[in-house]
């Protein structure tokens, strides 16, 4: 039996998203709702339309290397494009023999500096989040991302866009820390950094509709997982133990954990035998670094520290808080680097 193609209606429309012109456009969208192919789509039609090019960024060229040929794979069915030609030469993307874009790997992009991309309008940064077990993101990451976004624009009156583009794993990513940005699950919208910044968080109800209804849908209905699915929520957040205290009174800061650029405040309350993690500066403490190479003179590197066996039993027993779920992810990160698990 021959699979039906679904309505095109049930899928993501992006006229919304690009009204608001952002420089910066995170899509965290739920699986399969068309978010990558939609961005493709509007990036030919600007080619199609006025010359305009696109990059196709991943973070390394291993995902160069299994993605690039197959980039128009889906494309090539649309009716809006079954009499155009597309090719993929190296990491050069062609329409009708005409230079359209490329595909970069973030992780090597210093090499791009020197390449002048003069008609260069769209940047897609796809699958951009990271899950646990899989690859890690680069260090000092968004400032890289500045540096090649930053190549692409240069001598050009408008920067061109660029759209993040992910299914809603967690809120918690190198991007959203840097710039302070928050997830607010009820906002499907929200803007930052003087309207520079747009994070969306798109509803297709129709497709969601569509898919509860599927055998996909049925078997995995009352799970996590569905409601990541399906239903766009973070599959890796969740609120227990977050906690933001106002008030430290009886906690006593014992030391600092240092982790990919990134450093957490481990409190004591001795009456309650509760820790707390934060990101709070308190002036010196002793500083332990989980990353040799990250190792500072203002520090050590070591797995063990004095109060290590107590830690682990308060984690165990569920006696810690953390402030927020980006604190709590960095934390949870740490604790298995040095053995509580």
């Amino acid at each position: 039996m021959k699979n039906e193609k679904l309505d095109k209606s049930m899928f993501l429309n992006l006229d919304k998203i690009l009204s608001y012109n952002a420089s910066w456009t995170f899509i965290l969208g739920g699986r399969g709702i068309g978010k990558t192919y939609g961005l493709l789509k509007k990036f030919i039609k600007d080619f199609k339309r006025n010359g305009t090019q696109f990059v196709y960024l991943r973070r390394y060229k291993e995902e160069v290397k299994m993605c690039r040929t197959k980039i128009f794979d889906a494309i090539k069915t649309d009716e809006e494009f079954i009499n155009d030609k597309f090719d993929v030469r190296g990491n050069e993307f062609y329409l009708n023999d005409e230079h359209m874009g490329r595909i970069i790997a973030l992780s090597s992009s210093e090499y791009q500096k020197s390449v002048p991309m003069p008609d260069v309008g769209n940047v897609l940064f796809d699958e951009f989040l990271k899950d646990k077990g899989f690859t890690r993101y680069i260090p000092n990451e968004v400032e890289k991302m500045g540096e090649l976004w930053s190549t692409i624009g240069r001598e050009k009156k408008r920067y061109p866009r660029v759209y993040f583009v992910a299914n809603k794993i967690t809120s918690v990513n190198p991007y959203f820390t840097y710039f302070n940005l928050q997830l607010d699950s009820e906002q499907e919208y929200t803007y930052y950094r003087q309207r520079k910044i747009l994070i969306c968080q798109p509803r297709c109800e129709q497709f969601e509709q569509h898919m509860k209804e599927t055998d996909f849908g049925i078997l995995f209905k009352g799970t996590n997982y569905y409601e990541y699915a399906i239903e766009n929520k973070a599959l890796r957040d969740n609120k227990a133990f977050i906690e933001k205290l106002s008030n430290l009174k009886g906690y006593i800061p014992m030391m600092y954990f240092n982790y990919n650029n990134q450093r957490i405040t481990v409190w004591f309350n001795v009456d309650k035998q509760m820790f707390y993690v934060n990101n709070k500066e308190v002036g010196e403490l002793r500083n332990i670094y989980i990353n040799l190479e990250e190792l500072q003179e203002d520090g050590v590197y070591s797995p063990k520290f004095p109060i290590r066996d107590i830690l682990r039993n308060s984690v165990s027993l569920g006696m810690i808080r953390y402030e927020n779920q980006e604190i709590k992810t960095l934390a949870l990160d740490i604790f298995v680097k040095i053995g509580i698990k």
